[in-house]
């Protein structure tokens, strides 16, 4: 048929986007006790219906999960954190193109 549902999901959980990876505790930890290292990591938390988008300084993009999350590399960078309800978030060369029910989405490569 002319409509593709490949790449459709139900639920923030199937996102192609890395899951949280530390604790609050650890991360307040690193920022009090390490602020002289503070440019070897970054430390962040993703409110719930959002996405983190981060770039790793070698041309990947990826977008991260709600939750807590700890990155141990000096070379990423950190972006906006963006909610579900935009119809559009492009980041590199990632697209989340939300549908709402009884629309029809377009989106081309």
């Amino acid at each position: 048929g002319a409509l593709c549902n490949q790449y459709r999901i139900h639920s923030a959980d199937e996102l192609d986007a890395i899951e949280p990876n530390s604790e609050a505790f650890t991360n307040c930890l690193l920022d009090s006790f390490c602020l002289p290292f503070s440019c070897m990591f970054k430390t962040f938390e993703v409110p719930a219906g959002n996405v983190t988008m981060v770039e790793d300084g070698r041309g990947k993009y990826e977008f991260r999960k709600e939750g807590v999350h700890l990155i141990c590399d000096p070379f990423y960078s950190v972006g906006e954190t963006k909610e579900f309800d935009i119809n559009t978030i492009i980041h590199g060369d990632r697209v989340l193109l939300v549908v709402e029910q009884g629309y029809v989405g377009l989106a081309m490569d």
